[in-house]
């Protein structure tokens, strides 16, 4: 009898050890010495977007844009154009094309096309190696000044209507299933930070793929004392479920909140 309590004692316990076992497995994802950080990755176009990992074009040679002589008359106040632009990995522009405007009159978006086309840059880089890099340019025309520059920027708008973050998410409204947070590391605060006790949220623009990594991340509500960095660098260690479609992944963007406390 005594025997009997005995081994099935240490049957308990072995089966104890066992479901332990089972839970440690899941958590090397989720720690940062451990887990493998998501790789920036080219969009199907084959093109990358700013984030972790990516260096953004950098301007070498700009040339204004004129203000349309032809303009009609009621056109009296400032006027937009944004166009989007690919730099290639040789550094010459590409795939330009107007995606929003203020006003209708083709003029302005022909005056800043024209002198974006005339850009130099240098091209963007990944680890090093140039690479193709969509970027944006805002050209802002106002009556009476004759030249104005376009105004280089790695990002156009939002371009995603969710928010993920751990224990929380809003869905972006074309998905049945929004994507969902299965792995947040805690985020640090930067020795500057926590010097003087200041904490606060990041808010991070972040590409959540069919496989569940983030990609294309980058500072939609900054925090500064380093924490943007800090932030970006994390991200890259979530994990995702992805956002379902017709009951097949897809890719879903989405806010992320990254929290930062002192402790």
């Amino acid at each position: 009898m005594r025997g009997s309590r005995l081994f099935f004692l240490l049957l308990v316990v072995t089966a104890s050890a066992g479901l332990a076992q089972q839970e440690l497995a899941k958590s090397p994802g989720c720690d940062p010495l451990n887990a493998k950080p998501a790789q920036p990755r080219p969009y199907k176009d084959g093109v990358y977007r700013t984030g972790f990992g990516i260096q953004a074009p950098i301007v070498l040679e700009q040339v204004a844009a004129i203000y349309p002589p032809n303009a009609p008359a009621y056109i009296v106040e400032q006027n937009s154009a944004t166009i989007s632009l690919t730099v290639g990995a040789d550094g010459n522009v590409r795939d330009i094309q107007t995606i929003s405007r203020y006003v209708h009159d083709t003029s302005f978006d022909d005056a800043a096309l024209l002198a974006l086309k005339q850009f130099k840059f240098v091209a963007g880089t990944l680890d090093g190696v140039p690479v193709p890099v969509r970027i944006y340019a805002q050209t802002d025309f106002v009556a009476g000044n004759r030249l104005t520059f376009p105004v280089i920027r790695t990002r156009y708008g939002l371009g995603f209507s969710s928010t993920v973050s751990p224990g929380r998410i809003f869905p972006a409204i074309e998905n049945d299933k929004p994507p969902d947070s299965s792995c947040a590391p805690e985020a640090e605060l930067t020795p500057e930070a926590k010097a003087i006790g200041y904490q606060g949220v990041v808010v991070l623009g972040v590409l959540i793929a069919e496989d569940g990594q983030p990609y294309d991340a980058y500072v939609v509500r900054p925090l500064g004392m380093g924490l943007d960095e800090k932030a970006i660098e994390i991200v890259r260690y979530y994990r995702f479920k992805p956002a379902i479609k017709d009951g097949k992944p897809v890719s879903s963007r989405a806010n992320v909140e990254i929290s930062f406390k002192a402790h």
